[in-house]
């Protein structure tokens, strides 16, 4: 799933939007928001140092090929079943099942949610 930081002025959709343009060369609109999340990691001694905030998005439409960009190893489609097989970190099946309950799939029953 495609990720990324905000940069100062852009709203969380255009965030996501170029995110997946960058990481995969495809083009998503029609942004359909499923959740936040939070990512607290504490250091030795228990205080917070880091705090990730998660905004998920999903895409109704997406157009171009597919293309892993200069930071990704792969991009690939996957079906939920696919998903399933495999090695995801953290929450990530849950995620893209929420995202797939909440959309339509294309006809050959991919998904694609971004983050």
């Amino acid at each position: 799933m495609p990720g990324g930081m905000v940069e100062v002025g852009e709203t969380l959709k255009q965030a996501a939007i170029r995110e997946v343009k960058e990481e995969t060369a495809l083009t998503v609109s029609d942004l359909v928001f499923i959740r936040n999340h939070e990512i607290i990691m504490h250091d030795a001694i228990g205080k917070a140092e880091i705090h990730y905030v998660l905004a998920m998005f999903a895409a109704k439409g997406v157009s171009g090929d597919a293309v892993a960009g200069d930071d990704a190893a792969d991009v690939r489609w996957f079906t939920m079943n696919e998903l399933q097989t495999v090695p995801l970190t953290g929450n990530t099946l849950q995620f893209a099942s929420e995202s797939r309950q909440l959309l339509s799939t294309t006809t050959d029953g991919r998904i694609f949610p971004t983050c």
